[in-house]
């Protein structure tokens, strides 16, 4: 068999953004998917081979909006045209004074200063510098002027590291400072896969036969970093654009001896290694020529940037990681015929390897802002962090200190025994027992630090919680029974159920959680941390400047590491950082019970009926957003509002509410919400084993299916359901679920986020009845050729719209809420408000403000007083439903006898139906309950070939 599939811009839809909105590309998606299998016999009624290939090579430049970049005044350090006021983030052309200094001088919207002329002046005394006379006391920096122009860096100005960058940066496809240019969409705009399979299949006796085959997978992507990639593509070191390689080899080995007529053993052995390589570039080429003291060459420094003028957010990605994970599995399984009794027995051993190597940032990362290149006072409205980025002004930074790559160990024993009984000629039963025995996962060194609840901290004045140094965790036995039955009500009626438990897999726990604290480190520069004194100066510059001398004090690159010898046994080695933590019932894996029951009926002209009830309970799952709120504060002192953000000391100067004595001068944050955590040495305590998750899943599902004998084969499946969940994801970084409150996790049950009440499906083919054999131009010879093997096939899906969990962005201190907080629920308000259609420049109202409110907040800060009483998602109101419909033609034709050609088209979304995504569900974010982009994909065609021989 050889076969190529092909997708083609030039078959497919524009979409309604690109229709919508002038000068936005096209998708440019191709895709071509080829391959192939041979197969025969080496040795006559002896020996078989099998070989299978299949290769995918996509490429897909999609634009999901609007981003900007840096203009090419920009790069030259011309800031003039922003130095103007901007409304709803467009620029309007006049300059708008906002204030004056303490030198009396104009304070303009987007002014930018010079951070190296940050000093203090005196009311009443002369600047030494301008020869002014400051009107108060305050902290001045003067603005950035060349050749008499207001707002441009002069070209002195600019540092040596990032003038290498700078020419890197490409121009934006559009006019304007704002949204000047296209972000892309998609998981991976480049991709190429390449899978081979290599099969032998050999008869040793009459009894007795072997096989083994080998498998090889190699996947090659460009991964494309949130929103914030951009044409040229992959356009490194500027593009965020991330390279991962996956992929390895799969062995499988078996044998198969057949004892008796009643007996048969099987026995086989299995290996997998799934070798992930990820952020692989050749940036660091570029290192060296940045001259960024203390840090070594071995990555690139990713730039981050975030102000409140937006630039692209990310430049460049740091250093390469590499995760292989291997797995070992041995299975024996023993069939034994009984009368009625059909037996089987059996264990399997299953070993699992995983090794990382994420040495984080060993090159160093860069945060850059607005407040290093704007004025004391009016850090909201002055400033630009590019304009900070072309100074080398890091408003904070890091670099890891990687010395120990972990290795985990896990395993699984597990031993059945199932009996199909055939009770009666009309009940069939099939019994079962599973016995699982975990491994427990284990570094192979025990180089593992967790935390001790209990553990006197000697950072903190002995109060519990410290980091520990582990072991190997206890072991668990998990048990789980299996029932199920066949019954013939009648000659055209059958009843079928079952139940059954089934377990997680040990490794399900991992996630590549490391747990290495005590062995690697980091040295930090943090924000308002510059050593010249003044809280707005850089953290650091990564290089001089070009011709202009930087401040006597000024930090220039990452010092070196001076902290503690690795490893670190420290047990207050952690405080003031996140830390991992393993409870006790760690190997305790997830489990879920499954049942059903329905009745099949078969009617006249083969009309198949069936209608069934399945269920699920699932217990002990991950919730990796219970994890991460371990140290969260008690929910009661958030009444306290804006004294949450206070010093200790200043609201609550009583010892009796110190956590520890040292608490004011040996803490990381010294703040009243910070020291109502129930461990407040600890920034945050995360459960990387949150086995505390439920599920219940309760569906009716009807489907009938009928068989034509002139043609048309149809499937009509129709499913009622209903997913209750608090563990919307074992992962906290979905971004679907909105956890409030780590104490009350009832109050997280509700339905999840994948739950879709209502699906109905229709899938039909249909054969034409035209040629040889059929009912018209029944001929032979070429014009059978042409006409017959024609066939028509579609698979329709019609669903519920997606559940909305309706947020705020007024949010709490950290210390209670790290997901964020829910909105409020006005009673008898509806939902929605009537609408149709899409606008995708203005949009369209879908959800009604009015019924939704922010919960009570503070007036200083804005910090939300309680929790909002919206469920985890609106149990009714829902996002607008979803349609999609594939149609496909397919020709066969025979060529001869042992050889046929299959042509056919395949049109996904064929009446090209894009409909609407999902509204803004923030209510105070300014287009709260507005639907700006389409909900599908514009159609799609695909054209295949497939020659079998």
């Amino acid at each position: 068999t050889l076969f190529e599939y092909s997708k083609n811009p030039v078959f497919n839809a524009a979409g309604v953004i690109v229709n919508s909105t002038p000068g936005t590309p096209k998708d440019s998606q191709k895709e071509n998917n080829f391959g192939g299998t041979l197969g025969g016999p080496i040795r006559k009624d002896h020996t078989f081979f099998f070989f299978n290939y299949e290769g995918d090579r996509f490429r897909s430049f999609q634009f999901a909006g609007p981003m900007t970049l840096p203009t090419a005044a920009m790069k030259t350090g011309d800031f003039s045209s922003w130095l103007q006021d901007t409304k709803g983030g467009v620029p309007t052309g006049v300059r708008k004074q906002i204030g004056t200094d303490a030198l009396d001088r104009p304070v303009f919207q987007n002014e930018i200063y010079d951070p190296t002329t940050t000093r203090s002046v005196t009311a009443g005394q002369v600047d030494q510098k301008t020869g002014l006379i400051a009107s108060a006391n305050a902290t001045i920096r003067d603005p950035f002027s060349s050749g008499g122009n207001l707002n441009v860096i002069p070209a002195g100005e600019f540092s040596n590291a990032t003038s290498v960058l700078v020419p890197l940066i490409p121009d934006p496809a559009s006019a304007g400072d704002f949204n000047n240019d296209f972000r892309l969409s998609g998981c991976c705009p480049i991709l190429s896969r390449n899978a081979y399979t290599a099969k032998i299949d050999h008869v040793l006796t009459t009894k007795q036969k072997v096989w083994g085959s080998f498998t090889w997978n190699h996947r090659d992507r460009y991964n494309r970093n949130n929103s914030r990639t951009f044409l040229p593509f992959p356009g490194q070191p500027i593009n965020p654009v991330k390279r991962q390689i996956v992929g390895g080899p799969q062995v499988r080995i078996a044998h198969a001896w057949t004892i008796n007529s009643r007996s048969v053993n099987e026995f086989s052995i299995g290996y997998n290694r799934f070798q992930n390589q990820n952020n692989i570039t050749d940036n660091a080429k570029f290192t060296p020529q940045l001259g960024i003291p203390g840090i070594p060459n071995d990555c690139f420094p990713p730039m981050k940037f975030s102000g409140h003028n937006p630039v692209a957010p990310l430049f460049g990605v740091g250093c390469k990681n590499v995760d292989p994970s291997e797995s070992y599995v041995y299975q024996d399984t023993f069939s034994y015929l009984r009368g009625k009794h059909s037996l089987k027995f059996g264990g399997e051993f299953r070993r699992y390897r995983y090794n990382t190597y994420e040495p984080g940032q060993l090159s160093g990362t860069f945060s850059f802002t607005d407040r290093e290149t704007s004025l004391p006072g009016f850090t909201s409205s002055t400033g630009h962090a590019f304009a900070s980025f072309i100074l080398g002004a890091a408003d904070s930074g890091s670099r890891s200190i990687y010395t120990t790559a972990p290795g985990y160990r896990a395993g699984v024993y597990a031993f059945f025994a199932q009996d199909d009984f055939k009770a009666t000629s009309r009940l069939t039963l099939n019994l079962g027992l599973r016995w699982e025995i975990p491994v427990p996962q284990r570094e192979v060194l025990n180089r593992e630090s967790g935390f001790d609840p209990t553990l006197p901290n000697p950072g903190a004045d002995n109060i519990p919680g410290a980091l520990v140094f582990l072991g190997s965790c206890s072991v668990c036995n998990h048990v789980g029974p299996r029932f199920g039955l066949a019954y013939q009500i009648y000659k055209n009626m059958v009843f079928r159920g079952g139940y059954g438990i089934s377990y997680g897999p040990p490794i399900e726990n991992n996630f590549g959680s490391q747990n290495l604290f005590g062995f690697n480190s980091r040295v930090n520069l943090n924000a308002r941390s510059s050593p010249t004194g003044f809280s707005l100066d850089p953290a650091t510059y990564l290089s001089t400047l070009k011709s202009v001398s930087l401040p006597q004090q000024a930090r220039v690159g990452v010092p070196s590491y001076t902290g503690p010898t690795l490893p670190n046994r420290d047990p207050a080695s952690a405080n003031g950082q996140f830390i991992d933590f393993m409870p006790r019932n760690a190997a305790a894996q997830p489990y879920v019970q499954n049942w059903s029951a329905g009745l099949q009926y078969l009617l006249p002209h083969d009309v198949l009926l069936q209608a069934d009830y399945v269920g699920s309970k699932g217990t002990r799952l991950l919730n990796g957003y219970f994890g991460s709120s371990f140290n969260q504060a008690p929910t009661k002192f958030m009444a306290l509002g804006d004294i949450l953000a206070d010093d200790l000391a200043t609201d609550l100067a009583d010892p009796v509410n110190v956590p520890y004595p040292d608490f004011e001068n040996n803490n990381y944050d010294t703040s009243v919400a910070a020291a109502i955590q129930p461990f407040p040495q600890f920034q945050g305590l995360i459960n990387n084993y949150p086995t505390m998750g439920n599920s219940t899943y309760h569906s009716l599902q009807l489907m009938a299916r009928k068989t034509a004998p002139h043609g048309l084969s149809v499937i009509a499946a129709y499913t009622f359901s209903k997913t209750l969940t608090d563990t919307d994801s074992a992962l906290s970084q979905s971004g679907l679920q909105v956890v409030q409150d780590f104490y009350n996790r009832k109050a997280e049950k509700a339905i999840a986020s994948f739950d879709f009440p209502q699906v109905l499906k229709l899938t039909w083919i249909y054969e034409l009845p035209f040629g040889r054999g059929r009912k018209w131009l029944n001929t032979a010879g070429p014009l059978d050729r042409l006409v017959s093997g024609w066939q028509a096939t579609a698979i329709q899906n019609y669903s519920s719209g997606d559940p909305l969990v309706i947020t705020v962005q007024n949010s709490s201190p950290g210390f209670f809420s790290f997901f964020g907080v829910r909105a409020d629920v006005v009673p008898g308000v509806p939902q929605k408000v009537p609408s149709s259609g899409l606008d995708v420049l203005n949009g369209t109202q879908y959800l009604n403000p009015a019924a939704f409110a922010v919960p009570p907040t503070s007036p200083n800060n804005g910090f939300v007083l309680r929790f909002g009483n919206s469920p985890g998602f609106l149990p009714r109101t829902r996002g607008p439903g979803h349609s999609s419909e594939n149609f496909g033609i397919v020709k066969n034709t025979r060529i001869t006898e042992r050889t046929a050609l299959q042509f056919r088209a395949d049109m996904f979304n064929v009446f090209n139906r894009t409909g609407r995504g999902d509204p803004d569900t923030c209510v105070d974010c300014g287009s709260f309950g507005i639907i700006f982009d389409p909900g599908h994909d514009p159609r799609v065609i695909q054209l295949a070939l497939r020659l079998n021989f």
